[in-house]
Order: structure tokens, then C-alpha cells, then sequence
């Protein structure tokens, strides 16, 4: 999806040409307005986050152009011992697990995803990675299509008593 240009030379002379069908060519150069998406991620909930809390993000999408990116798509894959709570998109974004679908994006456009997760109730004391992706088929500069968040964990130890009266009556 772009532009062509075509570009034709010639050639000529006061010398008769044999052949004057040959004295000219041209050529067709494709010119595609690639997109180059960005994504940034940070995590609202603030931290660290218990084991078996929500923690929740907010993913940011940006087309840096020049061109259109067609078929965005954001993704993001949560680590073992996170599960998916709710995910929703701004601007007619359209999510179904970890995916959310935005169609075309305009240079200079940017989309927002917000993804709320929780944190296993086994998981324990230390850090989360979480890495999110944006795809287009018009991505020109996949280099800064990820962003990553590392969240820190802390477990909590669930401690029960029980009593038992062993001599009765007393």
C-alpha cells in the first residue's frame, strides 16, 4: 500500500538511429508509506503486589508514520503465575483474551490498553515479568514494538491456630 513513481529517460541524436525504439526507458519504483509503531507499558497499581491481588496496567500505541498501520494488533503475553482478569481498549479497540484489535492507525494516532491481571495466590516473593507487543503488517521498524514491566511480588503467609483443650474438666 503506497505510491509509485515512474521515471523515463531518453535518449536522442542528430545521427540518424537505426533502431529509435530503443531510445527510451522506464522504470516503476514502489514507494511504501510504512508505519513504525511504538508501545510503552506501565503498571497503575502501585507496588509490590500481594500474591492473589490484581495488579493493572495501562499499554500505550503509537503510530510514528510516516504511513498508515493497517491491521494493529497489541498483545499481551502475562508470565506464568499471572492470569488475565479484564482487558478493554480506548478508540473502538476490539480485545478477546490477551489481544486487542485496533484496524488502521493514522500517523501520529495512539491507542490505549488497559489490562487488569492477578497474581496467583502461590506465586512467591519476587519479580513478574510482563512483556507487551504491537504488530502491523505495514511496520516498517519492529525494534521498539515491545515494552516490558517488572512487577514485584510479595507473598503473604496465610497463618492459622487452632486450640484444643486437652484436659476437661479443669
Amino acid at each position: 500500500p503506497g505510491t509509485s513513481l515512474e521515471n523515463t529517460v531518453s535518449v536522442s541524436s542528430t545521427t540518424a538511429d537505426s533502431n529509435p525504439l530503443n531510445n527510451s526507458a522506464t522504470a516503476d519504483t514502489s514507494i511504501l508509506g510504512a508505519a513504525d509503531l511504538t508501545i510503552s507499558k506501565s503498571q497503575l497499581t502501585a507496588g509490590p503486589i500481594h500474591a492473589g491481588d490484581l495488579v493493572t496496567y495501562t499499554i500505550t500505541i503509537t503510530n510514528s508514520g510516516p504511513g498508515l498501520a493497517r491491521s494493529v494488533d497489541v498483545k499481551d503475553q502475562l508470565p506464568a503465575g499471572m492470569t488475565l482478569a479484564g482487558i478493554s481498549a480506548s478508540n473502538g479497540g476490539v480485545c478477546g483474551g490477551a489481544v486487542c484489535q485496533f484496524g488502521t492507525l493514522a500517523n501520529g494516532a495512539t491507542r490505549t490498553v488497559t489490562v487488569t491481571a492477578r497474581v496467583g495466590s502461590d506465586v512467591a516473593t519476587g519479580s513478574l515479568t510482563n512483556t507487551a507487543a504491537a504488530y502491523s503488517t505495514d511496520e516498517s521498524n519492529q525494534a521498539n514494538n515491545t515494552a516490558t514491566v517488572n512487577t514485584a511480588v510479595d507473598a503473604l503467609a496465610a497463618l492459622t491456630i487452632s486450640k484444643v483443650d486437652l484436659s476437661d474438666p479443669v
